[in-house]
């Protein structure tokens, strides 16, 4: 079992750009990463990048974005909210044009 406690001061402009995405979709993908080394299917790091870039790595991420969405809106977010969230997250990990600073 593992059990694993984030804790953070976040800027609320920080926040309300990208709500608990921001940090959870890079802990879901910390977290599948450690999974594919320890099962032995990843040890190349350019294997990584290239599935990030993949439809395959990018729905992933989109997936994994709407989860958080999801979990703003269940902590009180509007459904405005989570949605600019949402896409602004997904837009940062997938590197999308026009990706937020």
């Amino acid at each position: 079992m593992l059990e694993l406690e984030h804790t953070a001061i976040v800027d609320p402009a920080f926040w309300a750009r990208f709500g608990p995405g921001a940090v959870g979709v890079g802990w879901d993908l910390a977290l599948l990463g450690l999974l594919l080394h320890v099962s032995g299917n990843v040890t190349d790091g350019a294997k990584v990048q290239q599935w990030l870039e993949s439809p395959d790595g990018r729905g992933f991420v989109s997936a994994s974005s709407e989860a958080w969405g999801a979990a703003l809106i269940a902590a009180g977010a509007t459904a405005a909210e989570a949605a600019s969230a949402v896409q602004n997250t997904t837009a940062f990990y997938t590197g999308a044009p026009g990706t937020p600073a």
